[in-house]
Formats: C-alpha cells, sequence, structure tokens
C-alpha cells in the first residue's frame, strides 16, 4: 500500500512500468497478490487519483476480493492453455494428416508409374531381347560361326531376360490383382524358395474369409509389399527352417503375421532400409507395425495390424 505512488520509491523506480501512474494521476495504491495453492498467478491492483485513501482496512478487503477472484482467473488461464494446446494439437495432427496424404497420393502415382514402366519392359525391351536371343541361336548354327564363341552371349543374353522378367514381375505384382492376396503371397513364397535353393519349409493360413481382397488396390498393394520384404528377409537373411505366413480379420482389425525360426533379430540382420520401407509403408496406410523376436530370441515376428475403421473414416 501507498498514498503517493509518483513519489513512492517501491512504485517509482528506474525500470518500473510507471508510466500508467504518471499518465493517468495515480497516487493511492494498493497491491495484493493473485495465490492458488501457494503460488503466485498475479496480482489485485486498485488505485485513486486522491492521496493517502486507503487503509490496512481496506488492504484486507482487497485481499478478500483477491482469494475469490485467484481461482476464477486461475481456472480461466487454465482453460486458455488448454484451448491453445488443443489448438495446436489440431493443427499438428492436420499437418501430419496431410503429408501422410500426400506421401500416399505420391506413392499411388509412383506404384502406377511402376507398373506403366513394367508393361513397357514387357511390351518392347523383353521382346526386344528375345528377338536377338532367337537370333544369336541361329547364328550358332551356321557353319562359319563358332558356337563355343556364341554360348557365352546367348547364355548371358537368357540370364539377362530372366533377370528382366523377374523386375517386371515386381513391377506389377499381377497374381495379386487377378487372383487375390492370399495367392499372390504363396506364389511370392514357392518363387522365394525354389529361387534360394535353401528348402525353407513354408505354411500360409488365411483365416480373413476374402476381406482382404475388398480393401483399396492402394492398400493391398501396401499390404502386399510389406509382407514380400518380411519374407524376403527371412529366406535371404534369416537361415530359418519353417516360415508361417498368417492373415487373419479380428477385432475390427486385418492382420498379417510373418514368423520365422532363424537367427532372430540380435544378429542385427534387419536394421537396415528394408525394415524402414515396412514401416513407411505402414505408416502411409495408418496401419500398425512391429517387429520382434520370438520365445527365446528364435527367429523373428513381424506384424501389420490394418483398423477397418480407419479405412470406413477415410472413405466418408
Amino acid at each position: 500500500m501507498t498514498d503517493d505512488a509518483c513519489n513512492d520509491p517501491r512504485f517509482n523506480f528506474k525500470g518500473s512500468f510507471i508510466r500508467p501512474v504518471f499518465e493517468q494521476g495515480l497516487r493511492s495504491r494498493i497491491h495484493v497478490p493473485l495465490k492458488v495453492e501457494g503460488d503466485i498467478i498475479g496480482a489485485l491492483s486498485c488505485s485513486s487519483h486522491q492521496t493517502g485513501l486507503y487503509t490496512m482496512d481496506d488492504v484486507e478487503n482487497a485481499r478478500s476480493i483477491a482469494d475469490l477472484l485467484s481461482a476464477y482467473f486461475f481456472a480461466l488461464r487454465a482453460a486458455e492453455q488448454a484451448q491453445q494446446s488443443a489448438i495446436v494439437e489440431a493443427e499438428a495432427r492436420v499437418r501430419e494428416e496431410g503429408l501422410r496424404l500426400g506421401a500416399l497420393n505420391l506413392t499411388e502415382a509412383l506404384e502406377r508409374e511402376r507398373q506403366r514402366i513394367g508393361m513397357d519392359l514387357h511390351d518392347q525391351t523383353l521382346a526386344d531381347l528375345t528377338r536377338l536371343a532367337r537370333r544369336l541361336e541361329r547364328l550358332a548354327h551356321e557353319p562359319h560361326v563358332s558356337g563355343e564363341e556364341l554360348e557365352p552371349l546367348v547364355r548371358s543374353l537368357q540370364h539377362s531376360m530372366q533377370d528382366l522378367r523377374q523386375i517386371i514381375e515386381d513391377a506389377k505384382p499381377s497374381v495379386l490383382q487377378l487372383f487375390g492376396f492370399s495367392q499372390a503371397v504363396e506364389n511370392h513364397l514357392d518363387r522365394s524358395v525354389r529361387e534360394s535353393g535353401t528348402g525353407v519349409s513354408t505354411e500360409l493360413i488365411d483365416e480373413t474369409k476374402g476381406i482382404i481382397d475388398q480393401l483399396d488396390e492402394t492398400i493391398l498393394i501396401a499390404l502386399f509389399r510389406i509382407t514380400q520384404e518380411a519374407i524376403n528377409n527371412a529366406i535371404r537373411h534369416a537361415h530359418a527352417r519353417h516360415l508361417l505366413v498368417r492373415l487373419f480379420e479380428r477385432g475390427g482389425s486385418i492382420s498379417i503375421e510373418v514368423i520365422d525360426d532363424g537367427c532372430g533379430l540380435k544378429t542385427g540382420r534387419r536394421s537396415g532400409g528394408g525394415i524402414n520401407n515396412m514401416k513407411t509403408r505402414a505408416r502411409l496406410i495408418s496401419a500398425k507395425f512391429s517387429i520382434g523376436s520370438n520365445r527365446e530370441n528364435l527367429g523373428t515376428h513381424v506384424t501389420v495390424h490394418l483398423p477397418l475403421a480407419t479405412l470406413r473414416e477415410r472413405q466418408l
């Protein structure tokens, strides 16, 4: 409390916010703290143009009023902070969803371009290589051409054609589009084991009752790419003897599990780009991805959960 704020050093000192006092000609002033649970959250000020107006009774009254107002002001501030936090969180979600949708649209465009390139390679490049291989075969039977000289060239060309066919198949999963998800996974399992020459035994269990094939094509392709990568990792790097792929629908979600009995994650064999690609593909379609070791670190367990409710909300 002061009788004259213009001359009281407690109110009038270098660096203080004194301008309102002089501009309004304020003299008598009372300052009491606004407290909530012992913490000062502000101050209640009462001012008058008269000098020596307030008494200690006025200070006590001001304190009583401050006690009543402090909880109200604290609630207002908390509500404002909560509102600001909600706004910031909502804006962050909108930005994240915008980025996710943008990335998903880009993925769709890349997938379409990938399929177009696959068809172009099949219709033009592979056809040209096939004609070249047949011409080399005819030349090998000519009397003035040595078959031993042409044989390595023919063999290299055949290997190139085989690699090109594999690129085309990877670029355009025709089995997935023609026969469905389960058949495409089974086809990839058989081909991967055959090409690896490892003799891994495989098992595919499909408990989705066809629900998985009702998903949007972009979603289906993303799930297939994730499953492909998990199978490739298990067969190429895990040294597994058995590989299980399980598809099922439970609790309103489509789930895919790829389980092997190989060397597990402790060797760091799956810390590269493959696992990051699987995580990214899952995130783009709002699916939950997890990878971990089986019991006693025997093998690896890859799981993808896709909530069907999320897909319905997106369609609406």
